[in-house]
Parts: C-alpha cells; structure tokens; sequence
C-alpha cells in the first residue's frame, strides 16, 4: 500500500453560509506543475506522476474528469459523514438538510480562520492505495484527507472534524485498520464529551418521519440556531429516497428497512461489522444495510461498527483503458 500526495489551495470562502460546500465535500484547487506524487511503500520519497491528466470516471454514463476545470479537485474527506447541507435524490425534488449541518460548515471555516488567519489555505490532500484506480469514487471525487499545515499550525480536517462531533465516522473497506481504528477513538472521545452532534438530543437511532420543512438555505443566508434529532446521513439520504419512491408509488415498501432490502441492487449497501472487519478482513460476513435497521424502527450498530464495501468505480485514461500504472 501506498501513499498518494497532492499540493493544493483550499479557499475557505466556499464553506456555507458564503458559499456552498458542507463540511465533508470540499473544492481543491492543485498547485504547482506537478501537484501529484507517489511513494509505492508509503514512507519513501515520493515521485511526481502525470497519472491522472486528462483522466475520467463515468458517472451516470457520461465521463466526468476528475480534474475539473482551472485545475480543481472535488475532495470527498475519508472515514467521515458530516450531516447533509443540501440532498436530493432527484433534480424535481427541493435540497433537504439535517440538524447541524449548518453548525457544522460554520464551525469548521471559523476554526480555520482562527487557526490561519486567512481565508487562502496551502493543504495536501493524502490517500493510501496500491494504484491511480483506487483514488477517485464512483462520482469522480478524489477519497483521502486534507492537512493543513502554516506557522507552526497542523491540522488534519478529517479527524478534526470527528473529534469536535461535527461529523460521523463513515468506514469503507477501502480504509486502513489504523485509519479505522484512529478515527473510531476520535468517535468515542466526541461522544463522551458530549460535543457536536452527540449533544443532547442530537444523534439519534431512532428513524423519525423525514422533515420536508428543513431545506437548504442558500449562501448568503442568516446563520440561525439548527440543532435537532439527526440519524446518520446515509439512512438519511436512503429515506429521502424511499419517500419519493412512495410518493410516486414505485414501492410499496411500507418501512426503510424493507425498502432498503427490495431485491434491487441500488438499494443495498453493504457492510460488514467493523469488528469483524479489523479481525478478518476480507473474509468478515457481509450484511445489507437494512439489516441493521431493528424492528422498533432504530439503527442497530453504531455508526463506527459499520464498515461499508466500496462501490466499484474505474478510472479511465484519454485511450479510455482503466489506470493501473503511475
């Protein structure tokens, strides 16, 4: 396993309420001629590598170039799920939120404005993979971890979000034993403190009826109190889905845990039990999402005991063959 690098501006302007982006996803801009590099064994010197120019994944049957244009990234912050800004499963639907999702977004750009002093940020972007394939998820999003580092100041945003409660852990088996291990003791500490989502009244198993009334509000908006009951962002994003399937009477899934077990292989995350996962690896028994969803209507697991599988996504090359070589 190796260990990617990639030099990059961060501008913090983009995080709600000035702009769009929420806590997880973020927009990077590469610096330098050559802003990628590779060490094959992780630890060595790495070496520039021009893998990824003019690079796509296919998302939804059209090539999506994975560096986007004026040379920017769209970063997916591994191992976390911080709650939704603004989803939908359909362009005809309006962008529903969750509790905290815009306590989440302000915190962490006045935490980096504090801690930087300025709103242009140098970062490096660090992922651990075997090959250029392994980099970019199925929606052409670069999965690693953002650290910034200026004037003695170093912060890996990932495990600070985590650690101030402002995400949840979001494990795919893709991850590192030690990434999934760190990030679940920042998991713990968050919620004994208390902080974050893990508040009173925030974080919650139960599954309640979707809240329609909590839509985006868009940049430029007055920052108002947002706390609340929030369940974690997948289920959130799987019972938008099954409202609209509903409301157009394309299931007759009468609960989330029978929609989410339809035989219709869109619908069935996969998982495995962390615990499981950190002993026996691949050999760990893999389960269905709804699965986990109990027949009192709550979520089963915690979220750092769900590790989920990958969706297979290839990165192709201007010849269109899959990158394997750096």
């Amino acid at each position: 396993m190796g260990l990617l690098r990639v030099n990059g501006l961060l501008d913090v302007r983009q995080l709600w309420p000035t702009g769009s982006s929420d806590a997880d996803t973020l927009h990077v801009k590469l610096r330098g001629a050559r802003p990628f590099a590779f060490a094959a064994d992780g630890t060595g010197k790495p070496r520039a590598t021009d893998a990824f120019v003019g690079a796509y994944v296919r998302v939804k049957g059209r090539k999506e170039p994975v560096i986007g244009k004026g040379g920017v990234l769209r970063v997916r912050l591994q191992g976390v799920d911080a709650p939704e800004l603004h989803y939908r499963p359909a362009s005809r639907l309006p962008e529903l939120r969750q509790a905290y999702a815009e306590s989440a977004t302000r915190a962490m750009a006045e935490h980096l404005r504090r801690s930087f002093g300025r709103d242009l940020l140098e970062c490096r972007l660090e992922t651990r993979v075997a090959e250029p394939n392994d980099v970019f998820d199925m929606y052409a999003r670069f999965i690693g971890d953002v650290l910034i580092t200026h004037d003695g100041h170093a912060l890996n945003l990932n495990q600070w979000l985590v650690e101030q409660g402002w995400a949840l852990p979001s494990f795919y088996n893709s991850m590192t034993n030690e990434e999934i291990r760190q990030l679940t003791e920042l998991t713990e500490r968050a919620r004994a403190a208390r902080t974050g989502v893990w508040k009173r009244g925030g974080y919650t198993t139960t599954l309640k009826e979707l809240d329609r009334a909590l839509t985006y509000r868009k940049p430029g908006s007055v920052p108002q109190a947002d706390a609340g009951p929030l369940i974690l962002p997948k289920l959130f994003r799987r019972q938008y889905m099954w409202w609209d399937e509903r409301t157009r009477g394309t299931t007759r899934a009468a609960t989330l845990r029978e929609y989410l077990l339809e035989p219709v292989p869109s619908k069935r995350d996969k998982f495995v039990d962390a615990r499981k996962f950190l002993a026996d690896g691949a050999k760990a028994p893999v389960h269905d999402l709804g699965e986990a969803i109990r027949s009192d209507n709550r979520l089963g697991l915690r979220p750092e005991w769900i590790v989920f599988l990958e969706a297979e996504a290839n990165l192709c090359g201007p010849d269109g063959k899959i990158v394997r070589a750096w």
